[in-house]
């Protein structure tokens, strides 16, 4: 915070006491359990396993917002790589439509942060695996026309 901690600190305040402060809001809670997920998968990735469907209900949680959304897109990379490709693949399904839905967001920062994600686990798994998943998902075939149709994608994907 720099050189005026040591002298606010005499008047009882000090480092990041702006005089104001509201309770934390879930969304707040949940983003920080995702980056806690991501370094536990660095050091405990079999534990951190048990943690991803609670970050897929994200996806369809009333609370998540867009901020939510980019911290996870972006996070869910590190995670995968952490854990590596096979128990990746157990659980990144719940992730896509969400992930796919937001390439087409207004929001550029949900947009890009979906695209990256995307074009990576289509990289990590291989893009006839992500396919196959997708098209056997409900309303697949809309859902990977959607994909294909991303200018944020279909360049990286080719």
């Amino acid at each position: 915070c720099g050189s005026l901690a040591p002298k606010l600190k005499r008047r009882g305040v000090g480092c990041m006491d702006h005089g104001h402060s509201r309770p934390r809001l879930n969304w707040e809670y949940t983003d920080g359990g995702v980056y806690l997920v991501r370094e536990l998968a660095k050091l405990h990735p079999t534990e951190a396993e048990a943690f991803l469907p609670s970050l897929s209900n994200i996806c369809t949680s009333s609370f998540a917002t867009l901020d939510l959304f980019v911290t996870l897109w972006k996070q869910l990379v590190p995670i995968a790589k952490a854990l590596g490709k096979r128990p990746f693949k157990r659980y990144f399904e719940p992730f896509l439509p969400t992930m796919i839905a937001h390439l087409s967001h207004e929001n550029q920062l949900v947009s890009n942060a979906a695209a990256d994600c995307l074009v990576f686990i289509a990289g990590f798994i291989g893009q006839g695996i992500l396919r196959g998943r997708i098209q056997g998902m409900m309303d697949g075939d809309r859902l990977w026309q959607a994909v294909e149709s991303s200018p944020l994608v279909s360049a990286a994907m080719q």
